[in-house]
């Protein structure tokens, strides 16, 4: 099965670009999983999405243009592994616990 051609890193103008758009992707996909609930029946967010948020924000950094940019992906990158975390350790056990 191919992957399709939008998906590609080589079909991204740079690294940046590319980043920046996994990153939406990856964020998209854990609010998905948190409103629909899923979240609670599988450990994808801790597993996949949050350490995926993590190492993209840490390579974001080499390609931030402007220091708020470099340090929103140094805040996210540590609000993300400080999230997979708290969910490891079971302090989010509902959605309730996720607003606190």
């Amino acid at each position: 099965m191919l992957c399709p051609k939008k998906l590609l890193k080589e079909n991204f103008p740079n690294d940046r670009e590319y980043t920046v758009e996994t990153l939406v992707e990856q964020l998209a996909l854990m609010e998905l999983h948190i409103r629909d609930g899923s979240w609670r029946l599988c450990s994808c967010n801790p597993e996949k999405h949050l350490p995926g948020v993590a190492g993209l924000a840490s390579e974001g950094l080499g390609f931030a243009e402007t220091d708020d940019e470099r340090n929103f992906m140094e805040c996210l990158m540590s609000q993300a592994r400080v999230f997979k975390a708290k969910i490891r350790s079971g302090k989010y056990r509902n959605q309730a616990d996720m607003n606190a």
